[in-house]
């Protein structure tokens, strides 16, 4: 009777540790989601109100780098490339979309003729968000923690870009 009353709460005692280690995986996995995959979720949590802390700046005649901290903590980095051609920012463009990113939104920017002048791309990753867009030779990328983060930055500093889903 010893051995299997002994049996039974080592069972028990497994079981209930596997749905501890269960539930504590699926918080961690949570907190490391791309937003969108939370969004329905969280869409009646206001969000933080936030401000900008520092900004650091890098230039180059081929490029530009510009560094935010905001006052949660969350860094956004804005990279801007300046290529010889239109061709080649938007081959390179392409060629970002790389391994690892999911692409959440693209849309096209054409002028009055119909031709196409830039492009916008929305990307993530299991542990930030990319915004590309191209504007003719000039290549921008943005990329930010959180798909909330992005959104207050671009609609504070960037009006002019297309809102997120």
């Amino acid at each position: 009777m010893k051995r299997i009353l002994l049996k039974l709460a080592v069972s028990i005692l497994t079981f209930v540790l596997g749905i501890g280690v269960s539930a504590l995986w699926r918080l961690y996995s949570y907190a490391n989601a791309p937003e969108p995959f939370i969004a329905g979720i969280s869409e009646d949590i206001p969000s933080p109100v936030l401000s900008l802390n520092s900004v650091e700046i890098g230039c180059g005649t081929q490029l530009t780098v510009t560094s935010y901290v905001l006052s949660n903590g969350a860094e956004i980095i804005r990279t801007c490339q300046y290529f010889s051609s239109d061709a080649e920012a938007c081959n390179v463009m392409h060629a970002r979309h790389g391994v690892g990113f999911e692409l959440i939104e693209s849309s096209v920017t054409n002028d009055s003729d119909g031709q196409r002048i830039g492009e916008t791309a929305l990307l993530s990753s299991s542990y930030n968000v990319v915004r590309l867009t191209r504007d003719g030779a000039t290549l921008c990328e943005t990329r930010a923690p959180t798909l909330g983060n992005l959104r207050w930055f671009e609609n504070r500093y960037f009006p002019g870009i297309p809102p997120s889903p």
